[in-house]
């Protein structure tokens, strides 16, 4: 079996609870936790001087896969609750609800560390007239102000941007497919979907080494957001089925055979794609179209096994269940976010000249340590009690089709009306 139906009693923290009447995929907490981790050592490596000079540096370099992997995620888990209530023909989440979740859980965490941050480093341009470029996530639409608040945020303004879109499309899909068959939404969204990325990663190809900021926007990044909708979109049609596709069974049965092909289009990107430090001007056309490639099939290899199979064995799935891993998933978006301020400081204090021969140890342990810190802070103070409002009291539940009440799967292909 695929993830288990909606049904599914977890009790998950507000943080990562899924809409009512749609599972939780628990691997997930851990997967983010890799993501949020692989930045902060990226940006460690980097300011540590390992990026550069380091014979292992330009695979540490590469680590802003863990961006690839959030988009996925985003991707999977909002578009899901949508086309799985266009697939059995049940209730969808409120856009209006939908948009108040997106709010709560972007918004308030994002100010607070944008502004303590902000004033711990000084950065002139978020104290500047400019500031409400930082505070509304504009930053990538002009690539001077791409890193000047926190650096890391230009993903955030990514992601912003593709909560506004999911809705038109949902919307969209919604009109031209009613009366469909439960197959025809299924081929007609993987069509759109595959369409739209392909049309995202030329138009990013076409303004290679130009002046626009058209990569670092959605338009250029939708490839990663589609891959993690194909993946919603292939997921509820398989969800129920006693016969599952061979790949579904082959995932599931050989998860390990799923993070080795991570890893070693990992490897190929820092390796053979692009052995040095990815500055943009230093990037070829080949380059650059490959190293977006690949750090989209390291996120689509690393998140597999957590859609498809995920109360199975193999070791990346004990790996995602380790306790500390999944804690720190649910306090990830502090660890994101909070970073810049203890990387940068520990620097200015010279504390990654503690031990001898090399900074990236030092100031990687004791950034992770502070961030994680102020990551859980941020969670137990801001994001947790905020986040209690994501759901307005006393909603009903959306209606739960009868084959998804039953314990025994059967097999849900059918008319949508």
């Amino acid at each position: 079996m695929t993830s288990l139906p909606a049904t599914r009693a977890e009790v998950a923290p507000p943080v990562v609870a899924p809409p009512p009447g749609n599972p939780r995929f628990p691997l997930f907490d851990s997967l983010r936790a890799i993501a949020a981790i692989s930045i902060l050592v990226l940006h460690t490596a980097s300011l540590s001087g390992v990026s550069q000079h380091a014979f292992y540096g330009a695979v540490l370099d590469k680590l802003h896969v863990g961006v690839t992997v959030f988009f996925v995620l985003s991707g999977f888990l909002l578009y899901r609750p949508f086309f799985r209530a266009r697939y059995y023909g049940v209730e969808a989440p409120r856009i209006r609800d939908y948009a108040r979740r997106r709010l709560l859980r972007l918004v308030p965490a994002y100010w607070v560390a944008l502004t303590v941050t902000a004033l711990a480093l000084q950065l002139p341009a978020v104290l500047s007239g400019r500031f409400w470029v930082y505070y509304s996530f504009l930053q990538v639409y002009a690539k001077v102000d791409v890193l000047g608040g926190l650096p890391q945020a230009w993903s955030l303004a990514v992601e912003a941007s593709f909560y506004a879109a999911l809705p038109l499309y949902v919307v969209a899909m919604r009109r031209l497919s009613r009366g469909w068959s439960a197959r025809a939404h299924v081929r007609t969204d993987i069509s759109f979907l595959a369409i739209m990325g392909l049309a995202a990663l030329g138009a990013r190809q076409l303004t290679f080494d130009t002046s626009s900021s058209l990569p670092n926007t959605l338009a250029g990044e939708f490839d990663w957001f589609a891959i993690g909708m194909v993946l919603a979109v292939a997921s509820v049609a398989w969800e129920m089925r006693t016969a599952e596709p061979w790949l579904v069974r082959f995932v599931a049965r050989r998860p390990g055979v799923c993070w080795l092909a991570a890893l070693a289009a990992f490897l190929a990107i820092g390796t053979v794609v692009q052995p040095h430090r990815a500055i943009l001007p230093e990037f070829t056309p080949v380059s650059f179209f490959f190293d977006h490639v690949l750090a989209g099939v390291v996120a689509l290899f690393l998140v597999l096994p957590a859609v498809f199979g995920d109360r199975a064995g193999g070791w990346p799935r004990r790996v995602l269940r380790w306790r500390i891993l999944a804690w720190l998933g649910v306090v990830s978006y502090g660890i994101f976010l909070w970073q810049r301020l203890f990387i940068d400081k520990l620097h200015d204090w010279r504390a990654d000249a503690v031990v001898p021969g090399s900074t990236f140890p030092p100031l990687t342990a004791a950034s992770l340590v502070l961030t994680v810190g102020a990551a859980a802070l941020s969670y137990y103070v801001i994001e947790r009690p905020i986040l209690r409002y994501k759901d307005p009291p006393g909603r009903r539940r959306p209606a739960v089709p009868r084959a998804v009440r039953r314990e025994r799967p059967i097999d849900p292909v059918r008319t949508a009306d």
